[in-house]
């Protein structure tokens, strides 16, 4: 059961004063970090909402903004941040402010918590982007992953946002341009928060995961990964109460499969051998005379023949086309859509997700269920009865598909 927290009336923002106004909002730089958190809500039996850029419709416990900030320049996220931070302080007084960022910290991480400091007038954060459940740990301020410092490791060769050190402070200064701000970046065995400034404090395990949501107050933007989220509920009395919904099942389904991820490949293959017919966008995809709609009708062609179909643009990484293709598929998608019955739409990859519920319009949901650990079921507000399930690009899909 839900525990809510207990002599909480001094915490004006706390989540036990939710039933008085108080609200959560969570803005997240990509859709499947809010879909997690949307799922780390669910768990913990809080009512939540999803809006893409924009503020939910659904008034719940806690109202995620999904943006695609990452894929954007320094100076479009940091508008992007700025324009929400402005709408927030215009619908919602007094705001819990929660920014989702990478546990990594790729990202445009300091641009858009400067944006958001700057709108809202809180210039005390603490970032916690640690999570030790994944061997994901912050120690004297040096980041490891698996007891390895993470600028040894694949991600120093990230191809967006490279990871050249292992220092917190220098990892978040190297994807920030606006150095001239002079923004305080504290890092280390941290005691107590009593000035302005960042705080990123050590964090090497679940205890110390859980000392790092003791700093929160309500003047402080909170950001971090989904773990600190988890982490800062359970401060305010929350105790995980819901099963993971991995029993779900379905026998109709089309899947997006913008992920070039081997776990992605080989899902693929596993479908195929299974019976699901996979369609491969054509290599003129990228063509100006492409014919978008003659791609369409032969894919509702193919779905029609058992309602089971597996959607991708391929293996092949085409440099500089990325955004293009993307474009083009969510045309396709959004025909798809419009012209079958299609209720049950499966999508991996984060920058495809979020490019094809922009093109088709559909950009509120009540999110349902967590199928496991960053897979989220979610329904549309807008089209009825229509499903929408997401994950990662590197994560593995749940048992949910029936042959």
């Amino acid at each position: 059961m839900t525990k809510k927290p207990e002599n909480k009336q001094n915490n004006i923002n706390s989540i036990s004063d939710l039933s008085t106004g108080s609200n959560i909002l969570v803005v997240a730089d990509d859709i499947t970090g809010a879909a997690e958190i949307a799922g780390v809500c669910l768990r913990y039996g809080l009512t939540v909402s999803l809006g893409i850029n924009d503020i939910p419709d659904n008034k719940t416990d806690v109202q995620v903004i999904a943006t695609d900030s990452r894929s954007l320049t320094e100076q479009e996220a940091f508008i992007n941040h700025i324009n929400l931070a402005r709408l927030i302080h215009k619908q919602i007084p007094a705001p819990l402010l929660f920014k989702k960022c990478d546990s990594i910290l790729r990202g445009h991480v300091l641009a858009e918590l400067y944006a958001l400091s700057e709108v809202c007038g809180k210039k005390t954060v603490i970032l916690q982007p640690a999570n030790p459940s994944l061997n994901r740990i912050i120690r004297n301020g040096i980041y490891f992953i698996e007891s390895i410092e993470i600028h040894k490791t694949g991600f120093a060769y990230d191809p967006d946002f490279p990871t050249p050190t292992s220092s917190v402070k220098d990892i978040l200064l190297s994807h920030f341009s606006k150095k001239s701000q002079n923004i305080i970046i504290n890092t280390g065995n941290i005691e107590k928060i009593d000035s302005d400034g960042i705080f990123i404090p050590d964090c090497e395990s679940e205890n110390t995961l859980k000392k790092s949501a003791d700093f929160i107050e309500p003047a402080f933007i909170i950001s971090g990964s989904a773990a600190f989220f988890s982490a800062f509920l359970e401060k305010n009395g929350y105790a995980p109460q819901l099963m993971l919904e991995n029993s779900s099942k379905t026998e109709e389904f089309l899947i997006i499969s913008g992920s070039t991820h081997p776990e992605s490949k080989k899902f693929r293959e596993k479908l195929i051998k299974n019976g699901v017919r996979s369609v491969v966008l054509p290599d003129d995809l990228l063509s100006e005379t492409t014919d978008i709609d003659k791609i369409a009708q032969q894919i509702i062609a193919d779905y029609h023949l058992n309602k089971k179909l597996i959607l991708s643009a391929g293996d092949q990484v085409i440099p500089d086309q990325a955004k293009l293709i993307k474009q083009r598929l969510s045309a396709v998608v959004k025909k798809v859509i419009s012209q079958t019955e299609i209720s049950q739409l499966f999508i991996e990859g984060g920058a495809t997700t979020f490019d094809i519920l922009q093109t088709t319009g559909l950009v509120s949901f009540q999110p349902l269920a967590e199928l496991s650990p960053g897979v989220v079921k979610m329904q549309s507000t807008q089209k009825n009865n229509f499903f929408i399930t997401i994950k990662p690009g590197s994560y593995k899909w749940p048992d949910i598909f029936v042959f």
